[in-house]
């Protein structure tokens, strides 16, 4: 969080530099610019909403699932405070449970 209030949302590439610094890690192996952009897109984010999706939600994904396919952070950019990746968990979950269930008579 103090990196990403030191130098803003956004600024991926200079909290990779620092992070790598601070931690005496060598550019090559340690942390990239889009690492650290979706460890925050995806949990850090204090915006983020964390649990079950709503009914509402639940729509809006499938809506969006079927006119775009698999562009998660698209479809989260229709679910204020859903991460790209709680999108794609919640979707593939859904799959998954409508599948497992499928041929249970």
């Amino acid at each position: 969080f103090r990196l990403v209030e030191r130098y803003g949302v956004g600024s991926w590439g200079r909290i990779a530099s620092h992070l790598n610094e601070q931690m005496g890690w060598p550019e090559t192996t340690g942390r990239r610019k889009e690492d650290c952009r979706d460890r925050w897109d995806n949990y850090l984010d204090p915006a983020l909403v964390n649990g079950p999706f709503t009914d509402a939600e639940e729509a809006k994904l499938v809506k969006a699932y079927e006119e775009v396919g698999p562009e998660w952070r698209l479809i989260a950019g229709c679910l204020l405070g859903r991460s790209p990746n709680a999108v794609k968990v919640g979707r593939c979950g859904k799959l998954h449970s409508e599948n497992k269930y499928a041929n249970v008579t």
